[in-house]
């Protein structure tokens, strides 16, 4: 966490790249993260988080409508 906290912090950032703001609780984007990963049979060794990537399966579960 870096800017974390109950407050509000207003910050400069520079250079390359690109800067992506947490705005859910971690509990509820860990939760969201978890219902919009993959689903398969068989054992944990199996899927990968990272498979919902490709198509932006995850990302899109994750960042959707706030229906909470």
């Amino acid at each position: 966490a870096l800017f974390g906290g109950e407050g509000l912090f207003f910050a400069k950032v520079t250079g390359p790249g690109t800067v992506w703001l947490q705005s859910l609780p971690f509990s509820r984007l860990a939760s969201r993260v978890f219902a919009a990963a993959p689903q398969r049979g068989g054992s944990r060794e199996e899927g990968s988080v990272l498979g919902g990537f490709g198509a932006g399966g995850l990302l899109g579960g994750v960042l959707g409508g706030d229906d909470e």
